[in-house]
């Protein structure tokens, strides 16, 4: 197969990329290039406890602290920041060291200032049909962890609407005809002007974009390609599913693609001792290490790797 990604994903995925709709998202440059991973379920995984039970942490209360008291500086200072954290919003927050939290369709957004106050804005905005547009502050380390669009749960602080946490909710699977489905979703929302829908299929576009980020690692070098089974050759019979197409594993050593765009083909296939997978189909021959955990198959390649799923017979 030569290159993993740059043989498999044109056939399955160009007529899909070149719709505006999907760009927007910039799952093109996720898939090339890498983009923003979010690699846990949670910003904060150890914070979750104590923030889904409407608390802050110690460490989160001082981050609210330092990020009122570094606004002021010298004697005078000393005073406006007790002053603020007295009486502002984000200051009564923390006395009161309350969490609430929102989930719901996501997307983020940040702006510059200039001038007298200068500064990069960040912000994250939920959109949901009972509350409407809401917009919360949040931190630009938070921001760049964050995917550009999703479902997300926020935990935040009730009066300055600082996000101290947040959640991955969100679902998706990594095919073609999911991002079709999602890019319909959204043509159809913003022909009929529906601020909300349009939210909700941005969401549904997002999970599928993370959903291929999880089905092509960016740190190949790094994945344990260890197989929990004895005999992998025994294993990897069966139809596994990918972000490009499904491959279909024979045990008299025939192999079959089907691509995402509906074209076919057929080849061969061999494991040998070392644990590679050797196959000759659509024209080129491939030689990649395979690894099998669960319904989970990984295909690694030189400096690329794709992760397939079993599909049940």
């Amino acid at each position: 197969m030569g290159n993993l990604h740059r043989q498999l994903a044109p056939r399955a995925l160009a007529g899909i990329w070149a719709d505006p709709d999907v760009r927007i998202l910039g799952i093109r440059r996720t898939i090339s290039l890498g983009g923003t991973r979010v690699t846990d379920l949670a910003f904060a995984p150890d914070a979750l406890d104590a923030n889904r039970s409407g608390q802050l942490t110690p460490q989160q209360a001082e981050t609210i602290r330092n990020s009122i008291d570094s606004k002021h500086s010298g004697i005078t200072g000393l005073v406006a920041a007790a002053a603020e954290r007295a009486a502002s919003p984000r200051g009564r927050d923390l006395a009161e060291g309350r969490v609430e939290s929102v989930e719901g369709p996501f997307r983020k957004r940040w702006w510059q200032n200039y001038g007298r106050i200068a500064g990069a804005n960040y912000r994250f905005v939920i959109e949901t049909r009972e509350a409407g547009r809401q917009e919360y502050v949040c931190w630009h380390d938070m921001y760049e962890w964050a995917p550009y669009a999703g479902t997300m749960r926020l935990y935040y602080l009730p009066r300055s609407k600082v996000v101290v946490n947040v959640e991955n909710l969100s679902t998706g699977e990594a095919t073609p005809e999911a991002i079709k489905q999602a890019n319909e979703n959204y043509a159809a929302a913003r022909e009929e002007h529906d601020k909300v829908a349009e939210a909700q299929a941005l969401a549904q576009l997002g999970g599928v974009a993370q959903a291929f980020e999880d089905a092509v690692p960016e740190d190949a070098a790094s994945l344990d390609m260890h197989t929990d089974t004895a005999s992998l050759a025994e294993a990897i019979v069966g139809s596994w599913k990918s972000p490009f197409g499904d491959l279909t594993f024979r045990d008299d050593g025939t192999v079959s693609a089907q691509m995402g765009d509906g074209a076919n083909f057929t080849g061969n296939w061999s494991v040998d001792a070392a644990g590679h997978l050797h196959a000759d189909v659509m024209g080129t021959a491939m030689d990649a290490e395979a690894a099998i955990r669960g319904d989970e198959m990984t295909l690694r390649m030189d400096d690329q790797a794709l992760v397939l799923r079993r599909q049940a017979l």
